[in-house]
């Protein structure tokens, strides 16, 4: 939930259970109230400060224009950084002149790079499920940045600043591959428009994978950031199936016979041995919790970090003693970790497990949130302490006074 006291998904979509009937199928828009919904997010101040005061390098950032990248050494400066050289930091100044030419300024990935996206895409994965990314687009009236094209990603368009208009089109396929293009494929000319609408600040534009855009600033200037959403399918459940098959099966470890490639009749046969095997181990092998453990597991790792402060906290959680006085972070929940009774602790972006044996601590902990950390129940003040510096310096806790 962000600083707005509204869950993060709301502030984009509105009406959560409405955008449901639209994830993954169609675009969404919704008009947020106040206006200024996304200001905390970013400002072009804040662009300023990012490529002026953080020595932001290639490829957090380029310029395009009329739908080309500008070749980098136009807006890049070399600089000294202890024994090494570098040639890939910002020019704010040659940037700056670049967008009163027209260009669009792109930041990538400031997921990484600036804290409020940080925690809002880390916050945003967590109730959707998937990972997510952030950028930025600062851009110029009447001039375009990108060509019509379509993404291999779910987005959600934020206008912050200024005004856009987006025209979508028809997808051409549905859910692209990630490595799909649309590159040299796409005319406007060819495509069925499906949306066209202007963006003021604090709408939001959902657009799934697949569907051609292309936008244009209408007034002055304009500056909107993309969450993408590296949404998972059900390709990673069947990657967890192969996985496990592999690992339990020694059948799909066996190297193929010498010169199975002199041999197409060979090929085929192995082919069907192979195919065989695993229709059996889906059969009769198959541990659906298992899979589905690993499954959950890979797509909490996968989601963006929001993990500060972490050096202070190894510091912090060497001065906890049985007197020190624990709060939990607000997000903190616990979930089952397995069908023998293992339990963890999980915060949007990661997890931490612990065994069954320590599941009523945990739930009496997420119950009371601000303890004493000798008042833990069941545990003797040894491990009282392992555990209370464990949360600590994982950053599920904080010394609390």
């Amino acid at each position: 939930m962000t600083q707005h006291g509204t869950p993060t998904l709301e502030r984009c979509v509105g009406d959560v259970e409405r955008f449901a009937g639209c994830w993954a199928l169609r675009p969404s828009h919704h008009r947020a109230d106040p206006p200024e919904a996304f200001g905390d997010l970013l400002s072009i101040a804040d662009i300023d400060v990012l490529l002026s005061e953080h020595g932001l390098r290639r490829p957090f950032f380029r310029a395009v224009g009329d739908g080309a990248t500008v070749p980098a050494e136009e807006y890049t400066v070399r600089a000294q950084v202890g024994s090494r050289t570098i040639d890939d930091l910002a020019d704010p100044a040659r940037l700056g002149q670049l967008f009163a030419e027209g260009a669009t300024i792109v930041l990538q990935g400031l997921h990484r790079a600036w804290p409020p996206l940080a925690r809002f895409c880390a916050e945003l994965s967590a109730e959707l499920g998937h990972p997510t990314q952030a950028n930025a687009y600062l851009s110029r009236r009447e001039r375009p940045g990108f060509d019509v094209h379509w993404d291999t990603h779910d987005v959600f368009v934020l206008q912050v600043e200024g005004t856009k208009r987006w025209r979508v089109y028809e997808p051409l396929r549905r859910w692209p591959l990630e490595r799909s293009s649309s590159a040299g494929e796409l005319r406007e000319d060819d495509l069925v428009p499906q949306v066209e609408l202007d963006l003021a600040p604090g709408d939001c534009l959902y657009l799934p994978k697949g569907f051609p855009h292309a936008a244009l600033a209408t007034d002055g200037s304009s500056l909107h950031l993309t969450i993408g959403v590296a949404s998972f399918s059900g390709q990673a459940i069947l990657e967890e199936v192969l996985r496990s098959a592999v690992d339990r099966d020694d059948a799909f470890r066996r190297p193929l016979p010498i010169g199975v490639l002199d041999s197409p009749d060979r090929m085929a046969e192995e082919v069907a041995t192979v195919v065989e095997a695993f229709a059996k181990h889906l059969a009769s092998s198959l541990d659906i919790s298992e899979v589905a453990a690993r499954t959950a597991g890979r797509l909490v790792r996968s989601r963006p970090t929001s993990n500060r402060g972490a050096l202070a906290a190894i510091v912090a959680a060497d001065a906890v003693t049985l007197d020190s006085r624990l709060r939990l972070d607000d997000a903190v929940r616990t979930e089952d970790a397995n069908p023998g009774g293992d339990r963890r602790l999980t915060l949007p972006d990661r997890s931490l497990g612990f065994p069954a044996r320590v599941a009523p601590v945990l739930e009496w902990l997420v119950e009371h949130r601000r303890v004493l950390v000798a008042d833990l129940p069941q545990l003797d003040d040894e491990s009282k302490l392992v555990l209370a510096r464990r949360l600590v310096a994982e950053t599920f806790a904080q010394l609390d006074g």
